[in-house]
């Protein structure tokens, strides 16, 4: 199940509230795609996931159990990354698509840029989690402290690049005629799959950091 994944640290009834939780979440991401209504839609692909996630911190006392600095430190190193690896490398993406040569050329420029884009973010993207521990700025010595630490880091990181990344959306309409399916694709991608890999990953980084 995705919520014992994702809420360890609930049991199953308190992990119910979460799971309706996501419906939520999918069903008005998908809603506002089929409307066209891009600002909401922005706004919910890019806090949704999180949201829940601190949600999840305040009902299982974490938030009293963990170190105010480390979570402090966690998500603000996570979201100043996100924003600054967006606004780095938006440029360039952004040139890449203006090389006027061979179009084979260009295809392999644009998989290499995207894909040392997409690693350099996943490695940004658990920085926080080492940052911590490094630090030592958190007392925690069970695995499952290490996974908070590290998703929190994690989703902090995506949402602040997701809402950096499709801000442009608010005031310049860029994508106002795309088909609402379409829309619904990149709204399942940015509000459910990059989320919940981010979590995924920066919860396993955490667990071996912190493992004993």
């Amino acid at each position: 199940m995705v919520t014992s994944s994702l809420f360890p640290h609930l049991d199953q009834r308190s992990r119910n509230p979460f799971r309706l939780g996501l419906l939520l979440l999918v069903l008005s991401l998908v809603g506002l795609a089929g409307l066209h209504q891009l600002g909401p839609l922005v706004t919910v692909a890019g806090l949704g996931v999180p949201l829940l996630f601190w949600l999840y911190l305040w009902q299982s006392d974490l938030l009293h159990d963990l170190p105010a600095p480390a979570l402090a430190m966690t998500s603000g190193l996570g979201a100043a990354l996100g924003v600054g690896w967006v606004v780095l490398t938006g440029g360039f993406v952004a040139r890449s698509y203006g090389i006027p040569m061979a179009a084979g050329f260009v295809l392999q420029h644009l998989i290499g840029v995207g894909l040392a884009i997409s690693v350099g973010g996943a490695l940004l993207m658990v920085l926080p989690a080492v940052a911590v521990r490094l630090l030592r700025t958190s007392e925690a010595r069970e695995s499952l402290d290490g996974f908070v630490i590290g998703a929190l880091g994690a989703l902090s990181f995506t949402g602040a690049a997701t809402l950096t990344r499709l801000a442009p959306q608010f005031t310049a309409g860029l994508i106002d005629n795309v088909r609402p399916t379409r829309l619904m694709l990149e709204a399942g991608l940015y509000g459910i799959t990059i989320p919940l890999t981010a979590t995924a990953a920066g919860g396993l980084i955490g667990m071996m950091l912190w493992f004993r």
